[in-house]
């Protein structure tokens, strides 16, 4: 099998699931976009080379693939 890490992914909300996926993204690879309404969420991906999104519009354009994790 073999894998396009070309796709660029946006998760939408760091919480406990949007959280793991958006690392395992990042680790995997993927260009990813994180935003999560409550700021500084992202700090830790951002650290690892993810980029953060000022708005959740701004997040979705940002993705080829959009994943949101929101209640």
């Amino acid at each position: 099998m073999t894998s396009d890490n070309s796709v660029q992914v946006s998760v939408l909300g760091l919480g406990a699931m949007g959280s793991a996926l958006a690392d395992a993204l990042v680790k995997a690879g993927y260009e990813t976009t994180c935003w999560n309404r409550s700021p500084g969420k992202a700090d830790d991906l951002v650290a690892q080379g993810a980029k953060a999104a000022d708005t959740a519009g701004d997040a979705v354009r940002a993705g080829q693939l959009v994943i949101a994790c929101l209640l």
